[in-house]
């Protein structure tokens, strides 16, 4: 049975860590495997005790900037471990866990390693010299492991682009999602009166973290300019999450005027009953892996603006499976907000539209099969008895 490591620096919730949950799962399942991971906070490891026990943990102080002392640290603590464990299979996960992760894999001679990338260290809204400098980094570890997996053909081909790997190097397989995740529990009407939504209103949702990365901001300022327009439909805004943001946009809303028009939710784990309460998604992220929210709304059959960032556009089509406005274009979010709330028949054909293309292509079943071939084929890991395929 082959040893393998998993190597983030970790969070409690987000997309990155539901995708190792996913990951692990299906490797316990199909494959004679000794799984191990590492952690950096105590918080971390709880979580993921809390969908499996048949993980070894591991200990291994990460943090997220750039950190010589800390990085030699956190590299000289892993090759230990490794050595000690004698793992065969390395997979590195997040920026930093992926370059200290790497170089420590390469120091302890494991024979087969792999990245995911989530999202590089920088983004499309980075400097010039930020991508110069981070992806030149990316570069020289890429050289310390046999393939990188990219959640999303626009990260691959991005890659591609800055050269930091050969293109048979990189395979992209875009996130995928379980359907049953946003299946509602609650009755939509019981959920909008819970929520204090009227019955005639228009329940426009954003749900994401606080954070400088998912654009609330401008989004703001589209509601502020809404405000200002004549719009006989009743409409309000919600945005479900919790964040380093959460007190300045509270008081960006109180200055704007806009206290009436927008709930703040906080941090809730019901997203499938927030969807179902939902007539329109807004997500005006200035940058992502690949959106996990997006697919949510695709897979919930929601109407949707999004931003035209790259990891979006590789899967919906503008004015097809949603709206999609560029990146802090206050005035294009507030012209498809409009244009959804006035427009009943342009919001059921976008959802039906998003569901389709999520149902063919974005699906839990059709990432895993890929993973599956992946483990089988390239990382040669033995199947369990009894499975033949994935199932």
């Amino acid at each position: 049975m082959k040893k393998m490591l998993i190597v983030a620096r970790g969070n409690e919730i987000g997309g990155g860590t539901e995708y190792i949950i996913t990951i692990i799962k299906m490797l316990h399942q199909k494959f004679n495997v000794d799984i191990h991971m590492t952690y950096s906070r105590e918080s971390v490891k709880n979580n993921y005790l809390k969908y499996f026990d048949y993980v070894t943990f591991h200990h291994v102080p990460m943090v997220r900037e750039i950190n010589p002392k800390a990085d030699l640290k956190s590299i000289i603590r892993l090759v230990k471990l490794i050595k000690q464990e004698k793992f065969d299979i390395v997979h590195t996960n997040t920026s930093k866990g992926g370059v200290v992760g790497r170089i420590a894999a390469r120091l302890a001679k494991v024979p087969f390693v792999f990245h995911t990338v989530h999202g590089f260290a920088f983004h499309e809204q980075s400097p010039r010299h930020s991508i110069l400098i981070y992806s030149q980094i990316e570069k020289f570890v890429a050289k310390y492991c046999n393939f990188i997996i990219t959640v999303s053909d626009f990260h691959k081909k991005w890659a591609e682009e800055l050269k930091i790997a050969p293109s048979d190097k990189i395979i992209s397989i875009p996130n995928g999602l379980d359907p049953n995740r946003v299946k509602p529990t609650v009755e939509r009407e019981q959920m909008r009166s819970q929520l204090g939504i009227q019955n005639n209103e228009i329940a426009i949702f954003t749900i994401g973290r606080l954070a400088t990365q998912k654009g609330i901001e401008y989004l703001l300022e589209a509601i502020a300019m809404l405000k200002n327009d004549q719009i006989d439909s009743k409409y309000g805004f919600n945005i479900a999450g919790s964040g380093e943001l959460e007190e300045s946009l509270k008081n960006r809303a109180k200055e704007l005027n806009i206290e009436d028009k927008v709930r703040f939710l906080g941090f809730r784990s019901d997203v499938n009953n927030l969807l179902n309460a939902a007539d329109i998604v807004v997500l005006p992220s200035l940058w992502e892996g690949l959106s996990i929210a997006l697919l949510e709304a695709m897979a919930a059959k929601k109407a949707i603006i999004c931003t035209e960032i790259g990891s979006n556009i590789t899967v919906v089509e503008d004015k097809r499976d949603a709206l999609v406005v560029k990146p802090k274009d206050v005035v294009g979010l507030k012209e498809s907000i409009k244009l959804l709330i006035e427009n009943e028949g342009l919001r059921n054909k976008i959802a039906e539209q998003a569901y389709k293309k999520f149902s063919i292509f974005f699906t839990k079943e059709i990432m895993l099969q890929k993973y599956y071939d992946f483990y089988k084929n390239k990382a040669m890991l033995d199947i369990k008895d009894g499975v033949t395929e994935l199932e």
